[in-house]
This record gives structure tokens, C-alpha cells and sequence, in this order.
């Protein structure tokens, strides 16, 4: 028969601390505990994951320009907004007894037209410019999944990595190999990148 034990906790930093010694309270991972908040404590919406200003595709195009008037390169567009992209995390959370392992796929629409520019004559040295972004759904069998505006495409696969799995491993990623048009993420957008580059400048 389990025992159960009353803690006071301060909940910073995305953890629970204990009031007195201030240590993080480790709580195995899939536990059923019971917590008494403050309904004014309580948010409808997490202030970190809420949208910012989107811009059209003219406002847009012109952001871009502005920034290559500035900084030198060429770009190119390479999606319009409402595309929608798809990223795979594998990741495993260590338990008191063993380890779960995971693999999700999610999937994002643009917000914006999405750009990608080069300061470089090799479409390797490529970046993505930044683009406004919905993570808007895992399209695995995944119960705890909620929606997030994010800044980028590398910002949407850290804040879902980091949200989720955190301390489960690496949450950077490179956005060329790691996106992909399909659900199966077989073929990730790096080859288009490349492809287009090839055409000229926008």
C-alpha cells in the first residue's frame, strides 16, 4: 500500500521547490499527484507560447529587403503563409524504473511567407529568415500535446522539445534536415533549399 506525503511547494522556473529548503521537488515521470492553487494562479494561457504580430506577404517581402539592404546576400522565398511543415522528436524520460522512449510527429503551419537568404555563393552556408509559426498539432497518438505560436522554424522545434522532454536530450536542431513537406518526414526541405538557390534571386 503507497504512502502518500503532504509537501509545501513554490512552483518557479517550471518546477516545484520546496518552501523550506528551497530544493526542486524530482517527482517520477507519469505520477498522479494532487496540488491545491490559488484560482488567481491559475492561467488560461501560458504567457510564453502566445502569438506576436504577423505580418502579410508584403510587409514581409519588405522586412526581408530591408535586412539584405543591410546585412548583403540574396534571398528567396520558399513557402507561403498557411504551408504547413512537419518535424519528428524521438526522445526518452528516464523513470525510477527504467526508461520510456518516444517518437512524435508534429505538425506546424506558417504564419508568414517563410524566406530563406544566403550572405554566401555556396547554398549550403543558407539561413532561414524568421517567420511566424503554429506548431498546431502532433499528428501522433499524443494526449498531452498543445498548440504553440513560435518565432521560427528552429523555435518551434526547441520550445516543443523543451517543453516535453527537457533534460531528455539535445533541443537544437538544423531546420534544413529536420522539417520536412511530408508527414512521413522522409524528405526534409534542405534539398528544396538548394534547388532554388540555383534559379536567382527573388
Amino acid at each position: 500500500m503507497s504512502s502518500k506525503e503532504e509537501i509545501k511547494a513554490i512552483y518557479k522556473f517550471g518546477n516545484l521547490y520546496d518552501q523550506t529548503s528551497f530544493k526542486r521537488i524530482l517527482i517520477d515521470d507519469g505520477a498522479n499527484i494532487s496540488i491545491i492553487v490559488d484560482k488567481n494562479d491559475l492561467l488560461k494561457k501560458d504567457p510564453n507560447l502566445q502569438p506576436e504580430k504577423v505580418l502579410n506577404s508584403e510587409e514581409k517581402e519588405n522586412e526581408i529587403k530591408a535586412f539584405i539592404s543591410k546585412k548583403g546576400g540574396k534571398y528567396w522565398k520558399l513557402f507561403k503563409a498557411e504551408k504547413s511543415l512537419y518535424f519528428g522528436i524521438s526522445a526518452s524520460v528516464k523513470r525510477q524504473n527504467g526508461k520510456e522512449q518516444f517518437h512524435f510527429v508534429f505538425q506546424l503551419k506558417l504564419l508568414e511567407d517563410l524566406y530563406i537568404f544566403n550572405k554566401k555563393p555556396e547554398p549550403k552556408h543558407a539561413r532561414f529568415f524568421k517567420c511566424h509559426c503554429l506548431v498546431e498539432k502532433c499528428i501522433d497518438d499524443f494526449k498531452f500535446f498543445e498548440p504553440m505560436y513560435v518565432m521560427s522554424l528552429n523555435d518551434a522545434y526547441t520550445k516543443t522539445f523543451e517543453l516535453y522532454f527537457a533534460m531528455s536530450g539535445k533541443s537544437t536542431t538544423n531546420a534544413f534536415t529536420r522539417f520536412s513537406e511530408s508527414p512521413d518526414i522522409r524528405i526534409p526541405i534542405q534539398s528544396l533549399t538548394v534547388s532554388i538557390q540555383k534559379k536567382g534571386s527573388s
